[in-house]
C-alpha cells in the first residue's frame, strides 16, 4: 500500500496538465507550465489565469540557475524571501509587466548583479525592498527604463553599485530614498536619471556619498532643501534640465563637492543660499536663469569658477557670492538687467597674487548705478574685455561707465574697473550715425535681449566713437543728416524712458514694487480730488436748497410789502403776465359795541385804519387750506370789481367801561374749530413746510394770543388838540386777562 501511494504521488509530479494550476509557492521554478529551463536560465511567460505572479517565489533545485526572465505578465508581486540568499541569481529581467511590487525584503542580495526592468505600468520599491549580505563590496546594478510611473520608498536599496532609470514619465522619489550604506571612504554608487520627469527632488534623497550623480534631459519642478546633502560627493550634474525652483539649502552646507556642472538648463527662480556647500569647481554654462534671489543665491566657497554662455534675466544684487576662490570667469553672458552690487560679493580670494578674475564679452542690457562695483584686491590679476553695452553712443560715455562703477577718484583698497570699461567696451550705435563707421573692425551686431523681437544693432568701440565724432574740431559730414529722416528710436526721445528704467529698476523685483507703490499713490491722490469734489458740489448744493426754502418761508411783513407765501404757485412757477392775488387780513378783532349813552365826539376822530399784519395769496393750487376758511375775516367788494378794501374801525372812546374788554376778544366758534379740525386732518397728506405754515396760522387764528391797543391821548386832548397832534401816540398794551 505505501509502495502504491509513492508511486501515485512520483506519477502525478510528471503529468503536465495537474501542473502550475494552483501556485503555492514551495514548486520547483521549473516544474511551472508558464516557465521553461534551459542551461542556467530560466524563461517565464505568464499566461492568462497563471497564478505564481501573484505571489512569486523562486525555488531552484540542484541546477544552480543564474538568470531569470518574466515577461507579458498582468502583475508580479515578489513577497518577502522570494528571492534567498541561497539562490545563485545573478541576473534579473522583468519586462512588459503591468505592475510589479517589490515588497519588504523580497531580494536577499548575495550573488545578484543586475536587476532590469522596463516597459513596466507601475513598478512600487516598498522599504528595504532589498537585504544584502555582501554591504562590504556591493555588486548590484539596477536599471529601470521605459516604465510610466516608478514609486521608491525611503531607504529602498540597502546597498548598490548604480542606478539607472531613464524614460519615466512620472518619478516619485520619497524623503531618503537613496539612503545607501556606503562601505568605503571613497564613494563608488552612481546615479543616472535620463528623460525622466518628477515633481521635486525632496529632502535628503540624495543624504549618501556618491561618486557621481548625472541628471539628465529631465523636468523637475523643484529641488528641495537638503535635497542634496551627501557628505562626500564627487561629481554632480545637471544637463538639459528644466528646473522651477531651487529651494534655500538644496546643496546643503554639510556637503563637499568636488564638481558641480549646470549646463544648458532652464531654471526659473533661484533662492537664496541656494548653493552654500563647498566647490572644488563650478561650471555654470548654456543656462538660462530668468531670477536669482539677492544676497547669496550661490553662496559658497568655491575655488574655480566657469560661468559662460548663459543668459542672465537679471542679475541681482550680490546673487553671485564667491569666497575663498582661485579664479572667477565670466565669459559670453548675456544680461538684461543688471543691478546694483551684481558682481561685488565676488570678493576674499585665497591668494591674492595668483587669483585671476575675469569679465569677458558679456552683453549688458540695462545696468544700474554701481552695478559693477567690486570688491577685488590690487593684487589680483583682472581682465575686463569685448564686453557689450545696449547704450546709445554718446560724446558723455565716461559719465555712464562712472555711474556704473561708482568712480570717485579717490584711493580705495579694491580695484576700480571704470577705465577698462571705458577702454575695451562696446557701445549701441544709433542709425544715423551708422554712415559715419564704414568700415570697423570692432563693430559687432547683438541680439537684444529685452526686445521682444530679436534685431541686430551696429556696436562698436566707446574709444572709437569719440575719436571719431567726438574729439575732432569739425563734425564729419555724415552728422549732417536731417534728423527727421533719420530720427533714432533710442535717441533723445527715449532719454526720459532710459532714465526712467535707471531710477527706478523696472526690470528688478524693486523696481517692480516701487512702480507699483507709485500706482497706488497716484490713484489714492486721484481718487481723493474725485470725491471731495463731489463732496464740495454736495454741499453747494445742499447750501442753496436751504437758502431756497428760507427765501419762500412764512415772514411777518409790513403793510407796505406783500410777500407771496411760500407753497403757492408763485414760488414753484413763474408766470410773466399773471400777477399773484394777495388775500389781506383786515379787522382781526370786530369793533367794540356802541353805547348811544355814551359821550364822546367822534367826528372829529379820524379813523384807524389797521395794518396788515400779512398778505396770503388767493391762488387755488397751493397746498395750504384756503385762508378763506380761516378765523380771520376777508372783506370783498362783490359788487364790482375793484380790489379788496380794508375796513376802517371808529376810533375807541376814552371812557370806555373796562368790562367792555371781555366783549372784544369773542371765543372762537364751533365752525371755527371744525376748520381747524379739517386744517390738521390735512396735514397728513402735506409736506413738512405746510405742515410747519398751518401751525403758525393756529396760533394766529387765536384770539387769546392778542392783546388791546389803547391809544396814549386822552379824548380832551384829541377834542381840542390841532391836527398835527393827531400824531400817533405811543400804544398801551394791557393784557385781556388781566382788566377787571
Amino acid at each position: 500500500m505505501e509502495r502504491f501511494i509513492c508511486l501515485f504521488l512520483l506519477f502525478s509530479l510528471k503529468i503536465p496538465w495537474i501542473l502550475g494550476s494552483v501556485y503555492s509557492g514551495t514548486e520547483n521554478i521549473c516544474s511551472l507550465r508558464e516557465c521553461s529551463c534551459v542551461s542556467r536560465r530560466v524563461h517565464c511567460a505568464c499566461a492568462e489565469n497563471s497564478s505564481f505572479q501573484e505571489s512569486f517565489k523562486f525555488r531552484d533545485d540542484s541546477r544552480k540557475l543564474q538568470e531569470l526572465v518574466v515577461e507579458n505578465c498582468s502583475k508580479l508581486i515578489l513577497p518577502p524571501q522570494a528571492i534567498s540568499a541561497e539562490s545563485h541569481l545573478t541576473q534579473i529581467l522583468i519586462n512588459n509587466v503591468g505592475q510589479v511590487e517589490f515588497q519588504p525584503e523580497s531580494l536577499s542580495i548575495s550573488r545578484l548583479q543586475m536587476l532590469n526592468i522596463s516597459a513596466v505600468d507601475h513598478l512600487v520599491f516598498h522599504q528595504q525592498s532589498f537585504k544584502s549580505y555582501n554591504t562590504d563590496s556591493p555588486t548590484v546594478s539596477v536599471t529601470l527604463s521605459a516604465s510610466r510611473q516608478v514609486v521608491i520608498k525611503p531607504r529602498a536599496f540597502a546597498s548598490i553599485r548604480r542606478l539607472a532609470v531613464g524614460d519615466v514619465a512620472d518619478l516619485q522619489l520619497e524623503p531618503l530614498a537613496l539612503k545607501l550604506k556606503v562601505p568605503t571612504v571613497e564613494p563608488t554608487i552612481e546615479i543616472r536619471l535620463t528623460n525622466i520627469s518628477t515633481n521635486s527632488l525632496p529632502s535628503s534623497v540624495f543624504s549618501s556619498s556618491f561618486k557621481n550623480i548625472l541628471i539628465s534631459n529631465s523636468r523637475v519642478d523643484k529641488i528641495q532643501t537638503n535635497a542634496f546633502s551627501g557628505f562626500l560627493m564627487s561629481n554632480i550634474s545637471l544637463v538639459n534640465v528644466s528646473v522651477s525652483r531651487i529651494e534655500q539649502a538644496a546643496f546643503s552646507d554639510q556637503s563637499v563637492i568636488e564638481a558641480l556642472t549646470v549646463d544648458g538648463c532652464e531654471v526659473s527662480s533661484v533662492a537664496q543660499k541656494a548653493v552654500v556647500a563647498g566647490i572644488s569647481r563650478l561650471t555654470l554654462t548654456r543656462s538660462t536663469i530668468q531670477s536669482m534671489s539677492k544676497y547669496g543665491a550661490v553662496n559658497a566657497t568655491v575655488a574655480n569658477v566657469q560661468i559662460h554662455g548663459n543668459t542672465f534675466k537679471t542679475l541681482g544684487e550680490e546673487s553671485l557670492n564667491f569666497m575663498s576662490w582661485n579664479t572667477v570667469a565670466m565669459v559670453d553672458n548675456t544680461i538684461e538687467f543688471l543691478e546694483e552690487g551684481a558682481i561685488n560679493a565676488i570678493h576674499s580670494p585665497i591668494d591674492e597674487m595668483s587669483a585671476s578674475f575675469r569679465f569677458e564679452g558679456n552683453r549688458i542690457g540695462y545696468a544700474n548705478r554701481n552695478s559693477l562695483v567690486t570688491r577685488l584686491p590690487h593684487g589680483v590679476e583682472v581682465r575686463v574685455e569685448g564686453n557689450v553695452f545696449q547704450h546709445n553712443c554718446g560724446c558723455s560715455q565716461d559719465q555712464y561707465v562712472f555711474t556704473l562703477t561708482a568712480h570717485s577718484g579717490l584711493t580705495s583698497p579694491f580695484q576700480d574697473l571704470s577705465m577698462m570699461f571705458l577702454n575695451t567696451s562696446l557701445c549701441k550705435v544709433s542709425d544715423r550715425e551708422v554712415s559715419c563707421f564704414p568700415d570697423l573692425p570692432t563693430a559687432s551686431y547683438f541680439q537684444s535681449p529685452s526686445s521682444p523681437s530679436p534685431s541686430s544693432s551696429v556696436f562698436c568701440s566707446m574709444q572709437e566713437y569719440e575719436e571719431v565724432l567726438c574729439e575732432v574740431e569739425v563734425a564729419p559730414a555724415c552728422t549732417q543728416v536731417s534728423e527727421e529722416l533719420h530720427r533714432d528710436a533710442d535717441g533723445t526721445e527715449n532719454g526720459f524712458y532710459n532714465d526712467f528704467l535707471l531710477l527706478f529698476q523696472v526690470k528688478t523685483t524693486k523696481g517692480i514694487l516701487l512702480f507699483l507703490l507709485f500706482c497706488v499713490l497716484s490713484s489714492v491722490i486721484i481718487l481723493t480730488i474725485c470725491v471731495g469734489s463731489v463732496w464740495v458740489h454736495r454741499l453747494y448744493k445742499r447750501a442753496r436748497l436751504v437758502r431756497s426754502n428760507l427765501s419762500g418761508s412764512f415772514q411777518f411783513n409790513s403793510g407796505e410789502e406783500k410777500q407771496i407765501l411760500y407753497g403757492s404757485n408763485h414760488t414753484t412757477t413763474s408766470h410773466e403776465d399773471e400777477e399773484p392775488q394777495y388775500a389781506e387780513i383786515a379787522d382781526i378783532h370786530p369793533p367794540p359795541a356802541t353805547n348811544p349813552t355814551d359821550t364822546g365826539n367822534y367826528s372829529d376822530l379820524e379813523a384807524t385804519i389797521l395794518t396788515d399784519i400779512t398778505t396770503l395769496p388767493k391762488s387755488t393750487t397751493t397746498t395750504l387750506p384756503s385762508i378763506e376758511a380761516s378765523t380771520l375775516p376777508f372783506h370783498h367788494n362783490t359788487s364790482c370789481g375793484e380790489k379788496d378794501q380794508l375796513l376802517k374801525l371808529p376810533p375807541l372812546p376814552a371812557t370806555i367801561a373796562k368790562d367792555t374788554f371781555s366783549d372784544i376778544m369773542p371765543p372762537a366758534s364751533a365752525e371755527t374749530g371744525e376748520r381747524r379740525n379739517s386744517m390738521r386732518y390735512s396735514m397728513s397728506e402735506t409736506s413738512l413746510t405746510d405742515e410747519i405754515m398751518m401751525a403758525l396760522r393756529d396760533k394766529l387764528n387765536d384770539p387769546t394770543l392778542y392783546c388791546t391797543v389803547m391809544d396814549a391821548k386822552s379824548p380832551g386832548a384829541v377834542s381840542g388838540g390841532s391836527k398835527e397832534d393827531d400824531l400817533y401816540c405811543a400804544p398801551i398794551y394791557s393784557d385781556p386777562n388781566q382788566v377787571k
